[in-house]
């Protein structure tokens, strides 16, 4: 089962462009592309963090997953 929320960071092997078009619609949190270091992720769940403290407002641009 899913929850829509809580947030989903994807790490794989494809590029970051690549896995944002194969699970666009999906409400991706985060995409980090794998191999990775810890900082990279420290970076992507920061943002993350940072997104669910402050949500877009109507009319922002948002929508768009950490990279």
């Amino acid at each position: 089962a899913s929850r829509g929320d809580l947030p989903v960071v994807l790490a794989g092997g494809y590029t970051q462009q690549e896995l944002i078009q194969r699970f666009a619609g999906r409400n991706l949190a985060g995409v980090i592309q794998k191999p990775y270091v810890r900082s990279q992720l420290i970076v992507v769940l920061r943002r993350v963090a940072e997104s669910l403290q402050n949500p877009p407002r109507d009319g922002d641009a948002g929508g768009q997953p950490s990279v």
